[in-house]
């Protein structure tokens, strides 16, 4: 499932695509985080994060897809609940990093 929806988000334009894809992720999320393995948990994770760094990279993409970025990020918070400080104890660390790029 996961991996549809990495695919969805990569290969679509389509902004209400994006989020009805988004939607069904934060629902795993939400309710299935804690079963699914630790590679899809890490995986994305990672996925999420490196999509908002690379859109907030630069002014003109973060404009242009200020919505997308802003249901992103609520992906990540719900990530976040599950995963900070216990298994993800470098957020913060990456985060600034992130940042200073």
């Amino acid at each position: 499932m996961w991996l549809q929806v990495m695919h969805i988000l990569q290969n679509t334009q389509n902004l209400n695509t994006k989020f009805f894809a988004l939607q069904v992720l934060e629902g795993v999320i939400k309710y299935r985080w804690n079963a699914l393995p630790a590679e899809q948990r890490d995986g994305m994770k990672n996925f999420i994060s490196d999509i908002i760094v690379h859109l907030s990279s630069n002014e003109a993409s973060f404009r242009a897809e200020r919505l997308y970025v802003s249901k992103l990020n609520i992906i990540l918070v719900q990530i976040l609940k599950h995963e900070w400080p216990a298994r993800w104890r470098s957020f913060i660390p990456d985060l600034v990093s992130a940042a200073k790029t």
